[in-house]
């Protein structure tokens, strides 16, 4: 039978081709066997030609086909594993491209076609083309990690947006693996595309979800950073007024009553800014040059008094006024309230109990550094702290997913967040690229 099940017919046999063309001809069949399965062969005939005399060659006569010799290789195993790698690729909605970087040709097989929306093509597209397919504000960032890959020969993964013909934008994950001559030009780049919308919406629930229960644990500690500034207005307001019944207006003290206010004012509307930009979603933010010392006191802000209410001293070092950084501020604020959070609940207990948290600046990179008074993480915590669901906290003291979540956010801004292992105290480090011009490695 034929690959497709159809009955091969004797003259359609490689074999018989081959006695037929004189040419050698490779092809597959099936048979049936005996025990009803059903084995699938790769054939190759060479064919044998007959002697020919001197003076019939020199006539022109041409030597006849004798024989045949076939060779038959048994493919069912291959050919049952690639029928179930398809089915699993079609489950998956897994794509597959071929980029020949020599000839510029890129070829996509029909599942990326069905992933973009698009109807399947001439494959003869070059990289113009996959450019295009992509979500413009996500363009120029994946090209440059492309660019960069291929510069610095090594693999690509990464994740964008497309936009279907539809409208619709979809997220897509990227994987990607280099080929290159000895002398290290780049000749090929194989990769798969899948979809990963649903995933990436989930995540953001989670990542919600985590933020409310971080807010749930500061409720107290943030209720009493504004219960205390609205004493002070109510009790300048009843001297404001007591002044003002007063027969003769002392202009001076009233000023100073309002300046009080005022500023004890803007002290709550700080702390309502950052209860407001720290519980919305910020996944969707561009990447913008944003101040470092505000990105670290909004996530002070909001746990400092925390610290103050159980006794923790919390050392901020002043980050310089003119650092900047291209971040997601609300994404590294919350990175930082996640693990100034983590070091109040393992120093809590302890009798020396303090915070420090500290920005240096290592080349083109920044590190935020969180470090407490505890004397580490044991040897087999270590290698499990960024898996999801992961905790050393009592049973309902915490959801394991901090840590996690702290860690996709900082590889998506191209950076890294590890525990030094060197230090005598617990100590964490973020590591991230002042400019997303210095990362490829960042998603969107």
């Amino acid at each position: 039978m034929n690959e497709d099940g159809s009955p091969l017919l004797q003259q359609e046999r490689p074999t018989q081709q081959c006695f037929r063309t004189g040419l050698p001809v490779a092809g597959s069949l099936g048979i049936q066997r005996s025990d009803g399965r059903t084995q699938w062969l790769r054939v190759q005939a060479s064919p044998v030609f007959a002697k020919i005399s001197n003076q019939d060659r020199r006539k022109g006569k041409s030597p006849e086909v004798e024989s045949v010799i076939a060779t038959f290789r048994d493919v069912t195993s291959e050919r049952e594993a690639m029928q179930r790698f398809e089915l699993a690729m079609k489950a998956v909605r897994l794509g597959v491209w071929d980029m020949d970087l020599v000839s510029g040709i890129l070829t996509w097989d029909e599942a990326m076609f069905q992933l973009y929306g698009l109807e399947p093509s001439a494959s003869k597209r070059g990289l113009q083309f996959f450019e295009s397919c992509i979500f413009e504000e996500d363009r120029e960032r994946v090209m440059r990690t492309f660019e960069l890959a291929l510069r610095e020969r090594r693999d690509v993964s990464t994740e964008f947006r497309i936009q279907l013909p539809s409208g619709e934008l979809r997220v897509i994950r990227a994987e990607s693996k280099g080929f290159y001559s000895p002398e290290g030009t780049p000749l090929r780049h194989v990769g798969v595309n899948w979809d990963v919308t649903l995933e990436r919406e989930q995540e953001l629930r989670v990542i919600q979800a985590s933020k409310m229960s971080t807010l749930g644990e500061m409720s107290a500690g943030i209720a009493h950073e504004i219960n205390n500034p609205l004493a002070i207005i109510l009790g300048k307001t009843e001297a404001m007024r007591t002044a003002m019944s007063a027969p003769e207006l002392n202009r001076e003290l009233m000023n100073r009553h309002v300046e009080t206010v005022e500023r004890t004012a803007n002290r709550i509307a700080k702390i309502v800014k950052g209860l407001r930009t720290f519980s919305r979603d910020g996944d969707q933010d561009p990447f913008e040059a944003t101040k470092v010392s505000e990105i670290v006191n909004e996530a002070v802000t909001l746990c400092n008094s925390r610290f103050l209410n159980y006794g923790i001293e919390l050392y901020v070092a002043s980050a310089p006024m003119d650092l900047m950084i291209d971040a997601r501020a609300v994404q590294i604020s919350q990175v930082l309230l996640n693990l100034l959070n983590n070091a109040f609940d393992a120093v809590s207990l302890l009798e020396e109990k303090w915070v420090r948290l500290e920005v240096r600046t290592v080349g083109s990179q920044i590190e935020f550094v969180v470090t407490d008074s505890g004397a580490g993480i044991p040897q087999p915590n270590r290698k499990k702290l960024m898996q999801p669901f992961f905790t050393t906290k009592e049973v309902g003291m915490g959801t394991g997913l901090g840590l996690s979540i702290a860690s996709g956010i900082v590889i998506a801004h191209g950076g890294i967040i590890e525990l030094e292992e060197t230090s005598l105290n617990t100590r964490f480090v973020v590591r991230l690229p002042r400019s997303q011009a210095d990362s490829a490695k960042h998603v969107a």
